[in-house]
C-alpha cells in the first residue's frame, strides 16, 4: 500500500515550479479558476479542454499532482496483485505531461521504455522538457496525435498501457474503439483511470463490463463485477500540495483564508489483465471504516458482495484490524473481518 499521504518527488516539483516561474505567473494563475471550471463540467465530451500554453500550465500547476497521485496509488495497487511482474514498456495514451510514466517508473523500476501520446502539442512541449531535466532512466517517445485513432506501431505490444482521464473527454462510440485498440496491443495490464464521481465510476464500470471476459486483476475481487445502485465504486488519495498549486488554489478561494496544504483527490479505476494475478485477497476496503457507538462500519467488496460490515468491540481482534484498514487497502482472510452482521 502507498503512503497516507503522497507528495511529489522533489525534482518533480522543483522542475515544475521553474517552468512556471519563467512564464508571466498571472496569466496562468488566472487561467486556472477557468480550466477548473472546465474540469467541472460533465457535459465536456469532444471539448478541446486545453487550448494553448496558458491552460497546459494552468494544468501543470491546478491538475498535475492529482493527476500523479491517482496514478502512483492505481498502480501500486495493481503491484500488490501481481508482485512479481516487472513490466519493461509502457504506452500512456492521453499522457499529458507524462506524470503516468513517473509514477509507475516508482513503483516498477524495471520499466525501461515508454511511449507518450497526446493530442496536445504544449504537453508534449512541457513533457519534453521535464523529462529532459529529471533525467530518468527510461526511453521517452513523444507522438502527437489523435488518441481516439491509436498509435502508428512503434512496438506492436506494451506491457503496461495506461488510461488516464481520458474516456470522460469523448464519446461512448470513441471510447470502446480506443479500449479496443489499447487492449489489442496489452500483452500485460490495462490500467483505465477516471475521476471518482458518479460520471467516471460508471465510465470504469462500463469498461470492467465489456471486459469482463478477461481477468480484472482490481479491484475486483475474482472476475464478479458487484456494484449498487446507491454507490460507486471509487477510492481516495490524499496527497501533499506543492507551493505552486497552493497559489493557484489560494487565487481561487472567494475567502480570504489559507487553501489547505493538502488536497483530497478521489479516482476510479480498474486494471484488465492479460497475466494472471497473484494474490487473490478475499475482499477490498472500498470507502472510510466509519467509528460508531461499540462498532465499526467497513464498506468491503468481495466476489460476492458490496456491503458495509458492522465489527462488533466486543470482537477485540477483528476490530483493531479493521480500525486500521486504509481505503483501497486489501483483506486477505474473511476472518480477519467478518463476525458478525453484515447490513
Amino acid at each position: 500500500m502507498q503512503k497516507t499521504i503522497l507528495s511529489l518527488p522533489e525534482d518533480l516539483e522543483r522542475i515544475i515550479a521553474k517552468i512556471l516561474q519563467q512564464e508571466n505567473s498571472n496569466e496562468w494563475i488566472e487561467g486556472a479558476r477557468l480550466l477548473h471550471s472546465r474540469y467541472m463540467d460533465d457535459r465536456i465530451n469532444n471539448k478541446e479542454i486545453i487550448n494553448g500554453m496558458r491552460d497546459a500550465l494552468s494544468y501543470l500547476a491546478l491538475r498535475l499532482p492529482a493527476t500523479y497521485s491517482q496514478s502512483i496509488s492505481a498502480i501500486d495497487n495493481v503491484a500488490e496483485i501481481i508482485p512479481s511482474w516487472m513490466p519493461k514498456t509502457m504506452l500512456d495514451i492521453g499522457s499529458g505531461p507524462g506524470a503516468g510514466v513517473i509514477a509507475a517508473k516508482e513503483i516498477f523500476p524495471s520499466l525501461e521504455e515508454a511511449v507518450c501520446l497526446d493530442q496536445n502539442s504544449d504537453f508534449i512541449s512541457i513533457g519534453r522538457k521535464i523529462f529532459e531535466e529529471l533525467n530518468m532512466p527510461i526511453n521517452i517517445t513523444w507522438k502527437k496525435g489523435d488518441m481516439t485513432r491509436g498509435i502508428g506501431a512503434e512496438k506492436p505490444m506494451y506491457d503496461l498501457i495506461l488510461v488516464s482521464n481520458v474516456l470522460n473527454e469523448i464519446s461512448p462510440i470513441q471510447r470502446e474503439k480506443l479500449l479496443g485498440f489499447a487492449y489489442n496491443h496489452c500483452s500485460g495490464i490495462l490500467l483505465i483511470i477516471e475521476p471518482g464521481t458518479p460520471t467516471g465510476c460508471g465510465i470504469v464500470q462500463t469498461a470492467s463490463v465489456n471486459f469482463s471476459h478477461t481477468s480484472l486483476v482490481a479491484p475486483y475481487i475474482g472476475n464478479n463485477i458487484i456494484s449498487r445502485p446507491d454507490f460507486w465504486l471509487h477510492f481516495s488519495q490524499k496527497f501533499t500540495r506543492p507551493e505552486f498549486q497552493r497559489r493557484v488554489r489560494q487565487n481561487m478561494r472567494d475567502s480570504s483564508l489559507m487553501a489547505s496544504d493538502w488536497e483530497d483527490s478521489k479516482y476510479s479505476y480498474v486494471a484488465i489483465g492479460k497475466i494472471p494475478a497473484e494474490v487473490l485477497p478475499w475482499g477490498r476496503c472500498v470507502g472510510p471504516v466509519k467509528l460508531m457507538n461499540g462498532y465499526l462500519e467497513v464498506p468491503i467488496l468481495t466476489k460476492d458482495f458490496l456491503k458495509e460490515i458492522k465489527i462488533m468491540k466486543r470482537h477485540r481482534s477483528q476490530y483493531i484490524f479493521a480500525k486500521k484498514l486504509k481505503w483501497g487497502q486489501i483483506i486477505l482472510r474473511e476472518e480477519d473481518c467478518i463476525v458478525s452482521i453484515v447490513i
